[in-house]
């Protein structure tokens, strides 16, 4: 059982309602209408107007406050004393995206706030709701455990290894079979059958699909698969679409998504198997993060190092490739020339990084390892935290300009690169949790530190 419990607190565009803490609420104010309890003001279901639509500065969610506001969650609080539809007990999660944000609190109860069209609240309607509203339905009785928020749909897995979800169905990310409407939205929680011999510990949501991890270590996806993101082939999706009579006969759906989750048996059929122990999604891949391989004694190499491996896919590529790490940092490592007196083997040995967390966005990857460093790579220096200097001619991608002529409009790194900024010493401090959206990088450090970089707008 969770035994911490959060704040939480929101800064960046505020239209979307999606902060939780609209300028024009009245502090600690609470409304009830029916089963459900507002915080804060509404006018007519819609936020009011209001000059200033960005939060620079991080504010608190009411709803979920300690601290200073000194809400105290009691045992009878605990016990459900207070409304099925209130919050009670502090947060433990957090899933944001464009529009919405979901919070799962410590007695397992989801709650979320946001622009509801499409039904990605989960609310029952599409009603805006700019404070916390619980998630009820299906859930009213369940214990939440993780929780996932894309652009126009949401999932979340239950504590008795369930999966629901709700939004946007238009490429089935949310798992619905065509005879319960392949493309219609879902205005609430609704359990993916298909996995229901599965017992599903985590979800990940990308933009147009999903992603589940089983507590076996198996990885299921499902939904649009046209950059090859659900690790499989645009062909075997299209062969397994085209011998669906369901999926045929609903308007619209293509042979590059399905409905119905299948396991990427890339890493579960791989010698050795690979088993996943965290996953992430974005709109055109998926990584996930894999215990070390096991290996005979007779096969013993470097690959057999007691080190997390992670793989990804998508971006045209539905093989599982391994991400490769550099063996060591010269440049930021203070031991290296002490090392480098070692002897071949323990030195190899004491330089491998194994990566604990993960995060995929749009262009970009981040890792943290166990020693607290941060590694990013893919597109744009912005959001990958590095110096446009660091980067040699090798590492950057030339794109034709509008006038035919090849300029410099973005910089890449194919593997990861140590992030110098965020070293104990420059400043930063020892990470122990990463995210990541389209143009920006957020890590957590162990002393409660939270640091971000990329693009400032929004």
């Amino acid at each position: 059982a969770v035994d911490y419990g959060c704040e939480v607190f929101t800064f960046g565009k505020a239209d979307h309602c999606a902060l939780g803490v609209p300028q024009f609420a009245t502090s600690g104010r609470r409304e009830k209408r029916g089963d459900i309890t507002f915080y804060g003001g509404t006018t007519g279901g819609r936020v009011a107007d209001s000059n200033d639509s960005t939060s620079y500065k991080p504010k608190r969610v009411e709803a979920f406050s300690l601290g200073d506001m000194r809400r105290s969650w009691t045992s009878a609080t605990t016990q459900g004393s207070i409304d099925d539809a209130e919050v009670d007990s502090p947060a433990v999660a957090v899933a944001a995206a464009t529009f919405h944000t979901l919070v799962l609190n410590r007695n397992g109860r989801l709650f979320t706030f946001g622009l509801g069209k499409g039904g990605r609240l989960g609310t029952g309607d599409e009603s805006h709701r700019p404070l916390p509203t619980r998630i009820m339905g299906p859930l009213t009785k369940r214990v939440v455990a993780s929780i996932a928020a894309a652009e126009n749909h949401s999932l979340c897995s239950t504590a008795d290894g369930a999966v629901f979800a709700w939004g946007s169905n238009r490429f089935g990310q949310l798992g619905m079979p065509s005879s319960q409407g392949q493309h219609s939205s879902k205005l609430s929680p609704r359990r993916v059958e298909d996995l229901k011999h599965s017992f599903v510990v985590a979800v990940a949501a990308g933009d147009r699909h999903s992603i589940a991890l089983t507590k076996l270590g198996e990885v299921y996806a499902w939904g649009d698969n046209r950059s090859a993101q659900l690790g499989r082939s645009l062909l075997s999706t299209r062969l397994f679409t085209s011998n669906d009579r369901d999926s045929l006969s609903s308007p619209g759906v293509t042979g590059s998504a399905s409905h119905k989750p299948q396991r990427v048996e890339g890493l579960w059929s791989a010698t050795p198997r690979r088993r996943a122990i965290s996953i992430a999604a974005a709109e055109f891949s998926t990584i996930v993060l894999t215990l070390p391989p096991t290996l005979s004694d007779a096969e013993s190499s470097l690959a057999s190092l007691p080190v997390n491996v992670i793989f990804g896919w998508g971006h045209g590529n539905h093989i599982p490739l391994r991400v490769n790490f550099p063996a060591v940092d010269s440049s930021s490592s203070s031991e290296f020339s002490d090392l480098q007196q070692t002897n071949s083997s323990s030195y190899t040995r004491s330089t491998c990084i194994n990566p604990i967390g993960i995060a995929c966005a749009k262009y970009h990857y981040v890792a943290c390892t166990a020693d607290g460093r941060v590694y990013t790579w893919g597109l744009h220096s912005e959001s990958l935290g590095i110096e446009r200097d660091e980067q040699t001619l090798h590492e950057k991608d030339w794109f034709p300009s509008s006038k035919g002529s090849n300029q410099l409009q973005s910089s890449s790194i194919a593997s990861p690169r140590l992030v110098v900024a965020m070293l104990p010493e420059n400043g930063g401090g020892r990470a122990v949790s990463v995210s990541a959206s389209e143009s920006h990088t957020a890590v957590l450090t162990a002393d409660g530190h939270l640091f971000t970089w990329g693009s400032c707008y929004g």
